[in-house]
């Protein structure tokens, strides 16, 4: 059961754990320029589309976005309810945050936290005969085709509001899993400290702090979705015709394979100045972004993340709005 502590002395204990050689400072030359202001928030002249398959029961799709009609992300499905991102319409279904029947939200979400974007979307797309709602694609750059596809659209709609803790807050899962929020110190950034921990293949124990910026994230944002898994399965699975039609949209372009051996696809846009390929623990930062999506001002200070998943840092931000816990 996840814990709220503020005491200083529990959340210090909690980061103690924390590795401290290789800490991964990020690269400079890891940025696409985008002329974007950290400040501002961005809105949309006209809807943009692009079209992909589902990542799940097989089928095209058309993801468009739209301007916004809420201060906060809203999602529909084939032109119908529009659905706010926030409890206790928010879900972890299959490994991801689903907002309604639309799954795999978390990609674009993402883009929101990152560049400030106010935006409403819209997938369509043939029914499933298990009628199951739809699934975003696994893009083969994962939220570069998305954000690809806004930028032409973008336009500056004003400045940011900010929102921040009021002190330290620090959830506890108490199985070594955890995420520790630190307040703005008045120069309204975005700092995210993450921590990955895989013991069973080559990705090991990486850590990565950084400031978030819309240029940092146009480079990042392609990271795929890791998979796991003896080598030998990877590629069982990758020839099977029947795991295309069923869950039909995985393969060696949109997910990154992994094995205690090492990556089987990896690319080099990703491998730092010491050799290591840091596309999973990239992978993860659009993850952590997209619960900051899912709040209605964006947020600054520090986040600490450890070990958790997308079902854990949805309870985050429940437990941030139940509780009151931010300011602006």
């Amino acid at each position: 059961m996840m814990q709220v502590r503020t005491n200083p002395a529990e959340i210090e204990e909690l980061v103690g754990d924390r590795v401290q050689d290789g800490v991964l400072v990020y690269p400079d030359g890891w940025t696409h320029d985008t002329g974007l202001d950290t400040g501002k928030d961005y809105g949309l002249e006209g809807e943009v589309s692009v079209t992909d398959w589902t990542s799940f029961w097989r089928r095209q799709v058309e993801v468009s976005a739209h301007p916004a009609t809420h201060h906060i992300p809203h999602f529909q499905h084939n032109g119908g309810e529009l659905i706010p991102a926030q409890p206790p319409n928010l879900s972890n279904g299959m490994r991801n945050i689903a907002v309604g029947k639309v799954s795999i939200a978390e990609h674009a979400l993402a883009i929101h936290a990152a560049i400030g974007l106010k935006a409403d979307w819209n997938l369509q797309a043939p029914k499933s005969r298990f009628d199951r709602g739809v699934s975003f694609p696994t893009f083969d750059h994962t939220s570069r085709e998305m954000f690809d596809a806004l930028e032409p659209q973008l336009v500056e709609i004003g400045d940011s509001e900010f929102t921040t803790v009021k002190e330290p807050v620090a959830f506890d899962f108490g199985d070594g899993a955890y995420c520790i929020l630190y307040p703005d110190e008045g120069d309204h950034k975005l700092t995210i400290d993450h921590q990955v921990t895989h013991s069973k293949n080559a990705i090991g124990i990486q850590r990565v702090i950084f400031d978030i910026t819309p240029d940092r994230f146009k480079y990042f944002c392609r990271a795929r979705t890791p998979g796991y898994g003896p080598r030998k399965k990877v590629y069982d699975l990758l020839g099977r015709d029947w795991i295309r039609r069923l869950g039909g949209s995985f393969h060696e372009e949109n997910v990154l394979f992994v094995d205690e051996k090492g990556y089987v696809n990896e690319r080099p846009e990703f491998i730092d100045s010491e050799g290591i390929n840091r596309e999973a623990l990239m992978h993860e930062i659009i993850d952590k972004l997209a619960i900051l999506g899912l709040l209605d001002k964006r947020f600054v200070g520090k986040i600490v993340f450890n070990r958790t998943n997308h079902n854990k840092d949805l309870q985050i931000v429940e437990a941030l709005q139940d509780r009151e816990l931010l300011v602006s």
